[in-house]
């Protein structure tokens, strides 16, 4: 029992002895950035000698530069250095990293906000039953973005779509039945790609 007390207390002292300035981060990205790096702060808050044993992460995007096994001096600090790589991702993406030491695990959490060249709000227009009035739904583009919107259709021949300004006027035909459709705003982004961004329609 004692042993086991013993063993216990030195497991809890080692664990609090790796502190840390700041155990969550955030970054918000630019447009055109597919990466950024985070720079974590830990310090060996004990008398003695403290190894980090290993270090992980919680998905692929997120990439450890830091090298482990690390020793860390009594006192002294080490910076904890870690890659997001978000190409192709859009919104807040999270990523953690877990560090171990003889205590036991130590986690650290990034947040990455990705903004979002063009977006359709709302993304869903809905028509009930005897309802075929014309509706409108906004363009929002990104003051970044150097790309432009070039044309737009209706997946239906019997819902007509016009674009003015960032506006997108979407009427379906007064005959028009029970229907789920959708239409689709065309565009190019800044190297010539073509880009699809779709809204989809309800009808009742």
């Amino acid at each position: 029992m004692i042993k086991f007390l013993l063993m216990f207390t030195l497991l809890t002292q080692a664990g609090a002895a790796l502190q840390v300035n700041k155990s969550s981060l955030s970054y918000s990205a630019k447009l055109s950035e597919k990466r950024t790096e985070f720079v974590f702060k830990v310090k060996n808050n004990s008398s003695e000698t403290l190894i980090i044993k290993k270090g992980d992460t919680s998905c692929a995007c997120l990439s450890l530069q830091s090298v482990f096994p690390h020793e860390i001096k009594a006192g002294k600090e080490f910076e904890v250095k870690a890659t997001f790589d978000f190409k192709g991702k859009t919104g807040k993406n999270s990523g953690k990293i877990f560090l171990y030491t003889a205590g036991g695990k130590t986690t650290l959490t990034t947040e990455v906000d990705i903004p979002v060249a063009v977006q359709i709000k709302p993304r869903f227009l809905i028509w009930r039953k005897n309802d075929r009035a014309a509706k409108v739904a906004k363009i929002l583009i990104h003051k970044d973005w150097k790309g432009k919107i070039s044309s737009v259709y209706s997946e239906h021949k019997d819902i007509l779509v016009s674009l003015e300004g960032d506006e997108l006027t979407v009427k379906p035909k007064d005959s028009l039945s029970d229907k789920r459709s959708y239409a689709v705003i065309k565009a190019k982004d800044p190297q010539g790609k073509d880009l699809e961004y779709k809204i989809y329609l309800l009808l009742y």
